[in-house]
């Protein structure tokens, strides 16, 4: 059922695409996005798109892992095109799940390049097939999705130079042996989604010259493979959606000299890499999303690459060729002529096992790839990393375990200490880097540690003496990535100690302020990523003019900018500087006023002489004068008012205490004003006492 399933998915999506040629471009890895579009736009593959893994990783291809060039912004996504055979537009696919059978699977487009010159083209006819009609574009012959071509006895000859057929989408079903006679020159064809049904026994024989098969979306039987295998290209061979159930087909030959193959959206179930051990020259095998369950592991010196992505496999594979560590799900398989390497895998430098149900990690004992230069297991159900696991591999450069299923919870002593590691790829792991499990000296050993991808974690509730202990073991990172780590307040205390420091990427976070000098110990500063956090000021003191000079590269858009006085100097250095230096240069938008641009806002020179502090002090001085002088002149005012009231309030009072005795008699006296000073003075007292 599922092999039905892959096949009509497959094929429903070739039909849609009939009459074009695709391109798939198998990038090295997240870093080599910036190449994409680059590559997209000069290749011409089959059943092609640029794809990215659920864990934003690309199928290995032929060439080496590059770790540069990487896009500045590291939040954009790659775009996936399919250019068009004319070269003049690109339709672009969207980006899906990398299991997704409605999508073509990945093949790739360097030996094309190598050998497929697609200039100039030529608008008129290059080869008639009955009513149909072949393109040619420099060295490509385009005959695909010619659904009336009639069941052919053999291709017609093509125009000399002629090295690469697209005779994809034709439904030729049959390929008698003379079917390849004309053009046994040719180096790369593409047959694929082709209905095949028989192949003869020597039609392949007739391509002497050919290096690159590719037979995707094909239904092939075990004879009709035996039969392409008996004369299987030079270089590579892509299987991609052929049915495939095992791989025993592969043990019957002796003299495959193929260097890659490609098994992809098949059913493999349980991958047996002892039937592979026959291939003498396999450097690269594929077998993503082929719902593998277990490995069973065998001697093959010369593989470099294995990618098993998307599949079902809950342990990591067996490297160590000692009983007790061989094989996951059968006895072990040790030939007398596979020498004395403790390794099955002696020249195995690139290992992609990302989103599987791997839940455990080998200890450092068990890792027998010395020669390994890339291992990536991201998304799996890992949540402890052991102590020095990565210490042997002296050769490792990239580690990418970022997106696990759970929060890693325990991070041991030396974790990541391989002696050669310039790349960690450890973020969206919720990792609590406070959390008394996770070791502060993890990266103790990582002494050429550059690329430190922490994004996407628990730091911003983490105490930064913690982080000052953890980054004194990375004093020679160079790019450090913290975004959405929920930080607060910058880490400068930290952050100084990284003092090879050139990129700083802390965007997505509720930054509220930029300390004073906070980037000037850090020498080797170039660009810094403040983008979207909640910053509303920045001031002449958060940046010397030693730093302004050496930062190449800022990013402070998507801020809260309070569009004042106080912010009149970062409006002054960003219209100087402009997109030349900052990056996003229309998105600092005042946070104030509605839909002003911060280099728009304007303020008037005079208003802003005095600093906020003064102004508001001389408000409140002038306020407590003005309040000073008011009552003062109420009280001159209404003087004698005042005077008559306090007069009467005093003799109230003295009525009331005098009234507050016991009396025999009351006398009521009448006297003149004349005689007032007597009857107060003589009289009152001579008769009270009386």
């Amino acid at each position: 059922m599922y092999s039905v399933l892959v096949f009509m998915h497959l094929l429903l999506h070739s039909l849609e695409a009939s009459g074009s040629i695709h391109m798939s471009i198998l990038d090295q890895t997240e870093i080599d996005r910036a190449n994409t579009s680059r590559r997209a736009t000069a290749l011409v593959d089959i059943h092609s798109h640029t794809k990215m893994s659920r864990t934003g990783n690309t199928l290995a291809s032929d060439e080496p892992v590059s770790e540069s060039n990487r896009n500045k912004s590291m939040s954009s996504s790659t775009q996936n095109f399919v250019p068009d055979l004319k070269g003049v537009t690109a339709k672009r696919l969207p980006s899906t799940d990398p299991c997704d059978l409605k999508i073509n699977p990945p093949s790739s487009a360097n030996i094309l390049k190598k050998y497929c010159d697609l200039k100039p083209y030529n608008k008129t006819p290059c080869v008639q097939i009955g009513n149909s009609k072949c393109y040619c574009s420099g060295g490509l012959v385009n005959c695909s999705g010619k659904k009336n071509i009639p069941n052919l006895a053999y291709i017609p000859k093509l125009p000399a130079g002629s090295v690469c057929l697209y005779f994809a989408n034709n439904n030729a079903k049959f390929l008698q042996e003379s079917f390849f006679a004309n053009v046994s020159n040719i180096r790369v064809l593409d047959f694929s989604n082709n209905a095949l049904t028989t192949v003869s026994a020597q039609t392949f024989s007739k391509l002497k010259n050919l290096e690159y098969l590719i037979l995707n979306s094909n239904s092939l039987n075990s004879r009709n493979l035996i039969n392409i295998l008996r004369f299987a290209p030079y270089y590579r061979l892509d299987l991609i959606g052929v049915h495939l159930d095992g791989l025993s087909v592969f043990k019957t030959f002796t003299n495959i000299t193929t260097k890659q193959i490609v098994m992809d959206f098949n059913f493999l179930q349980q991958l047996d890499l002892g039937e592979m051990s026959t291939l003498k020259n396999i450097q690269l095998l594929s077998c993503r999303c082929c719902n593998i369950n277990g490995i069973t592991s065998a001697y093959i010196p010369t593989l470099t690459q294995l990618d098993l992505r998307n599949n079902n496999i809950t342990d990591f594979p067996k490297t160590c060729r000692a009983n007790s560590t061989i094989s996951m799900t059968r006895e072990p398989r040790i030939e007398e002529n596979e020498g004395s390497s403790p390794s099955f895998f002696p020249s195995l430098s690139q290992l992609y096992l990302d989103s599987n149900q791997i839940v455990q990690l080998p200890e450092s004992v068990d890792l027998c790839v010395s020669q390994m230069n890339v291992l990536s297991f991201a998304q799996n159900n890992i949540t402890r990393i052991p102590s020095k696991i990565f210490a042997s591999l002296t050769r490792l450069t990239r580690i990418d375990m970022k997106k696990m299923a759970n929060p890693i919870q325990i991070i041991e002593s030396g974790s990541f200490g391989a002696p050669s590691l310039s790349t960690l790829y450890l973020n969206r792991n919720n990792i609590s880097f406070g959390h008394g499990n996770i070791s502060r000296s993890m990266f103790e050993g990582a002494h050429k540690l550059r690329d430190l991808y922490i994004d996407h974690n628990r730091i911003g509730s983490t105490p930064v003496e913690v982080l000052e202990e953890i980054f004194n073991f990375t004093a020679n990172v160079e790019h450090l990535y913290m975004s959405d780590s929920g930080l607060t307040v910058i880490p400068v205390s930290a952050l100084n100690k990284l003092t090879k420091l050139q990129s700083l990427f802390i965007y997505n976070n509720k930054i509220q302020a930029i300390p004073d000098a906070a980037f000037d110990r850090m020498i080797s500063l170039r660009r810094l990523n403040l983008q979207n956090n909640q910053i509303s000021l920045v001031r002449e003191t958060s940046f010397s003019p030693e730093t302004i000079a050496r930062l190449i590269e800022i990013d402070l858009s998507h801020n809260m900018f309070l569009c004042n006085c106080d912010l009149l100097w970062f409006q002054s250095w960003l219209k100087s500087n402009g997109s030349r230096v900052f990056d996003h240069n229309d998105s600092y938008i005042c946070s104030d006023i509605h839909n002003v641009r911060v280099q728009d806002y304007k303020e008037s020179l005079q208003a802003c002489y005095f600093s906020r502090s003064t102004y508001i002090i001389f408000v409140v001085c002038l306020s407590i004068f003005l309040f000073a002088f008011l009552l003062f002149a109420a009280l001159f005012r209404y003087r004698w008012q005042i005077r008559l009231m306090l007069y009467e309030r005093k003799a109230s009072l003295r009525d009331n205490v005098r009234m507050q005795g016991e009396f025999k008699f009351d006398i009521f006296i009448i006297y003149s004003n004349e005689d007032s000073d007597w009857v107060e003075k003589c009289l009152l007292s001579v008769v009270e006492v009386s």
